[in-house]
Protein backbone atom coordinates (compact mmCIF):
# COMPACT_ATOMS: atom_id res chain seq x y z
CA UNK A 1 0.00 0.00 0.00
CA UNK A 2 2.66 2.46 0.95
CA UNK A 3 4.66 1.34 -2.40
CA UNK A 4 1.40 2.28 -4.15
CA UNK A 5 0.84 5.45 -2.63
CA UNK A 6 4.32 6.44 -3.14
CA UNK A 7 3.27 6.27 -6.79
CA UNK A 8 -0.14 7.59 -7.42
CA UNK A 9 0.17 10.78 -5.20
CA UNK A 10 2.48 12.72 -6.87
CA UNK A 11 1.16 11.54 -9.93
CA UNK A 12 -2.56 13.40 -8.32
CA UNK A 13 -0.86 16.35 -7.07
CA UNK A 14 -0.34 17.02 -11.04
CA UNK A 15 3.20 16.36 -11.23
CA UNK A 16 3.89 17.88 -14.47
CA UNK A 17 7.11 15.63 -15.33
CA UNK A 18 4.23 12.41 -14.76
CA UNK A 19 1.92 14.41 -16.69
CA UNK A 20 4.35 15.25 -19.48
CA UNK A 21 5.37 11.30 -20.45
CA UNK A 22 1.75 10.07 -20.43
CA UNK A 23 0.83 13.21 -22.61
CA UNK A 24 3.54 13.32 -25.20
CA UNK A 25 2.41 9.95 -27.19
CA UNK A 26 -0.58 12.24 -28.17
CA UNK A 27 1.64 13.45 -30.51
CA UNK A 28 3.54 10.54 -30.69
CA UNK A 29 4.67 8.12 -34.00
CA UNK A 30 1.38 6.11 -34.03
CA UNK A 31 -0.67 9.19 -34.93
CA UNK A 32 2.09 10.14 -37.30
CA UNK A 33 2.70 6.60 -38.98
CA UNK A 34 -1.34 7.12 -39.53
CA UNK A 35 -0.84 10.45 -41.45
CA UNK A 36 2.27 9.64 -43.46
CA UNK A 37 0.71 6.03 -44.58
CA UNK A 38 -2.96 7.43 -45.28
CA UNK A 39 -1.16 10.37 -47.63
CA UNK A 40 0.70 8.26 -49.36
CA UNK A 41 -1.51 5.54 -50.21
CA UNK A 42 -4.43 8.48 -51.27
CA UNK A 43 -2.75 11.31 -52.28
CA UNK A 44 0.35 9.70 -54.54
CA UNK A 45 -1.87 6.19 -55.34
CA UNK A 46 1.29 4.28 -53.75
CA UNK A 47 -0.22 0.80 -52.25
CA UNK A 48 2.54 -0.50 -49.80
CA UNK A 49 1.85 -3.64 -50.02
CA UNK A 50 2.54 -4.08 -53.21
CA UNK A 51 6.28 -2.20 -53.49
CA UNK A 52 8.26 -4.65 -51.68
CA UNK A 53 11.33 -3.27 -50.21
CA UNK A 54 10.15 0.05 -50.33
CA UNK A 55 7.59 -0.66 -47.81
CA UNK A 56 10.49 -2.02 -45.38
CA UNK A 57 12.65 0.87 -45.51
CA UNK A 58 10.81 3.43 -42.78
CA UNK A 59 10.97 0.18 -40.62
CA UNK A 60 14.37 -0.72 -41.09
CA UNK A 61 15.87 3.14 -40.93
CA UNK A 62 13.82 3.10 -37.60
CA UNK A 63 15.24 0.18 -36.38
CA UNK A 64 18.83 1.49 -37.12
CA UNK A 65 17.96 4.99 -35.95
CA UNK A 66 16.91 3.81 -32.75
CA UNK A 67 20.30 2.04 -32.00
CA UNK A 68 22.30 5.15 -33.39
CA UNK A 69 20.56 7.54 -31.07
CA UNK A 70 20.96 5.30 -27.77
CA UNK A 71 24.67 4.83 -28.77
CA UNK A 72 25.15 8.84 -28.62
CA UNK A 73 22.76 9.61 -25.75
CA UNK A 74 25.00 6.61 -23.45
CA UNK A 75 27.92 8.35 -25.17
CA UNK A 76 27.03 11.76 -24.03
CA UNK A 77 26.29 10.73 -20.65
CA UNK A 78 29.74 8.64 -20.35
CA UNK A 79 30.85 12.23 -21.07
CA UNK A 80 29.43 13.76 -18.60
CA UNK A 81 26.57 15.31 -20.19
CA UNK A 82 23.40 15.24 -17.63
CA UNK A 83 20.79 13.41 -18.13
CA UNK A 84 18.04 15.67 -18.48
CA UNK A 85 19.82 17.66 -21.32
CA UNK A 86 20.24 14.38 -23.19
CA UNK A 87 16.70 13.66 -23.18
CA UNK A 88 15.60 16.78 -23.88
CA UNK A 89 18.49 16.69 -26.94
CA UNK A 90 17.30 13.40 -28.41
CA UNK A 91 13.59 14.23 -27.85
CA UNK A 92 13.87 17.38 -29.60
CA UNK A 93 15.13 15.66 -32.35
CA UNK A 94 12.45 13.24 -32.30
CA UNK A 95 10.22 15.95 -32.26
CA UNK A 96 11.26 18.39 -34.72
CA UNK A 97 12.49 15.64 -37.14
CA UNK A 98 9.18 14.35 -38.12
CA UNK A 99 7.87 17.57 -37.68
CA UNK A 100 10.29 18.80 -40.62
CA UNK A 101 9.62 15.53 -42.87
CA UNK A 102 5.95 15.65 -42.52
CA UNK A 103 5.86 18.88 -43.92
CA UNK A 104 7.76 17.64 -46.63
CA UNK A 105 6.07 14.55 -47.71
CA UNK A 106 2.81 17.00 -48.49
CA UNK A 107 4.75 18.60 -51.68
CA UNK A 108 5.99 15.27 -52.52
CA UNK A 109 5.16 14.14 -56.64
CA UNK A 110 6.35 10.56 -56.98
CA UNK A 111 6.34 7.16 -54.25
CA UNK A 112 9.97 7.21 -54.17
CA UNK A 113 10.16 10.73 -52.51
CA UNK A 114 7.52 9.44 -50.50
CA UNK A 115 9.53 6.81 -49.38
CA UNK A 116 12.60 8.91 -48.11
CA UNK A 117 10.02 11.62 -46.70
CA UNK A 118 8.98 8.97 -44.85
CA UNK A 119 12.10 6.69 -44.27
CA UNK A 120 13.73 10.09 -42.91
CA UNK A 121 10.66 10.59 -40.66
CA UNK A 122 10.50 7.36 -39.01
CA UNK A 123 14.36 7.61 -38.83
CA UNK A 124 14.41 10.87 -36.35
CA UNK A 125 11.16 9.45 -34.75
CA UNK A 126 13.28 6.68 -33.21
CA UNK A 127 15.82 9.23 -31.42
CA UNK A 128 12.70 9.66 -29.31
CA UNK A 129 13.54 5.82 -27.61
CA UNK A 130 16.26 7.56 -26.00
CA UNK A 131 14.40 10.90 -25.17
CA UNK A 132 10.79 10.31 -23.56
CA UNK A 133 10.70 6.24 -23.66
CA UNK A 134 14.14 6.54 -22.22
CA UNK A 135 12.85 9.00 -19.39
CA UNK A 136 10.00 6.49 -17.41
CA UNK A 137 13.09 4.42 -15.90
CA UNK A 138 15.03 8.52 -14.70
CA UNK A 139 11.86 9.34 -13.32
CA UNK A 140 10.59 6.42 -11.81
CA UNK A 141 12.94 3.47 -11.69
CA UNK A 142 10.36 1.03 -10.04
CA UNK A 143 7.07 2.27 -11.69
CA UNK A 144 8.70 2.88 -15.08
CA UNK A 145 6.42 0.03 -16.17
CA UNK A 146 3.72 1.84 -15.34
CA UNK A 147 4.31 5.00 -16.77
CA UNK A 148 5.47 3.37 -20.14
CA UNK A 149 1.46 1.34 -20.05
CA UNK A 150 -0.24 4.78 -19.27
CA UNK A 151 2.11 6.53 -22.21
CA UNK A 152 1.30 3.74 -24.94
CA UNK A 153 -2.25 3.66 -23.54
CA UNK A 154 -2.21 7.66 -24.55
CA UNK A 155 -0.63 6.99 -28.02
CA UNK A 156 -3.42 4.70 -29.09
CA UNK A 157 -5.98 6.54 -27.64
CA UNK A 158 -4.64 9.53 -30.14
CA UNK A 159 -4.46 7.27 -33.05
CA UNK A 160 -8.10 6.34 -32.78
CA UNK A 161 -9.19 10.22 -32.21
CA UNK A 162 -6.78 11.41 -34.42
CA UNK A 163 -7.53 9.89 -37.53
CA UNK A 164 -11.23 10.87 -36.61
CA UNK A 165 -9.86 14.78 -36.35
CA UNK A 166 -8.37 13.85 -39.74
CA UNK A 167 -10.90 12.79 -41.82
CA UNK A 168 -13.05 15.47 -39.90
CA UNK A 169 -10.34 18.17 -41.57
CA UNK A 170 -10.52 16.57 -45.09
CA UNK A 171 -13.82 17.32 -45.46
CA UNK A 172 -13.43 20.73 -44.88
CA UNK A 173 -9.92 21.17 -46.08
CA UNK A 174 -7.13 19.24 -47.44
CA UNK A 175 -4.06 17.53 -46.28
CA UNK A 176 -2.00 20.55 -46.21
CA UNK A 177 -4.53 21.53 -43.54
CA UNK A 178 -4.04 18.31 -41.52
CA UNK A 179 0.12 18.05 -41.63
CA UNK A 180 -0.43 21.92 -40.23
CA UNK A 181 -2.22 20.49 -37.13
CA UNK A 182 0.49 17.91 -36.65
CA UNK A 183 2.87 19.73 -37.10
CA UNK A 184 1.74 22.28 -34.90
CA UNK A 185 1.72 19.96 -31.91
CA UNK A 186 4.65 19.00 -32.58
CA UNK A 187 6.26 22.59 -31.90
CA UNK A 188 4.31 23.41 -28.91
CA UNK A 189 5.70 19.50 -27.59
CA UNK A 190 8.90 20.55 -28.00
CA UNK A 191 8.84 23.63 -26.31
CA UNK A 192 6.64 21.86 -23.14
CA UNK A 193 9.31 18.95 -23.20
CA UNK A 194 12.15 21.33 -23.26
CA UNK A 195 11.21 23.71 -20.71
CA UNK A 196 9.90 21.36 -18.05
CA UNK A 197 11.25 17.81 -18.77
CA UNK A 198 13.89 16.06 -16.28
CA UNK A 199 16.19 13.44 -16.34
CA UNK A 200 16.62 13.09 -12.26
CA UNK A 201 14.30 10.72 -10.50
CA UNK A 202 11.04 12.23 -8.84
CA UNK A 203 10.27 9.20 -6.93
CA UNK A 204 12.35 5.71 -6.02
Amino acid sequence: TQQRSDFIFPFIRGSLRFRQVIWFPVRGSRLLDDLRITATVKVLKFHLTESGLFAVLPWLTMAISANVGGWIADSLVRKGVSVTVVRKIMQTIGFLGPAFFLTQLSHVDSPAMAVLCMSCSQGSDAFSQSGLYSNHQDIAPRYSGVLLGLSNTAGVLAGVFGTAATGYILQHGSWDDVFKVSVGLYLVGTVVWNAFSTGEKIID
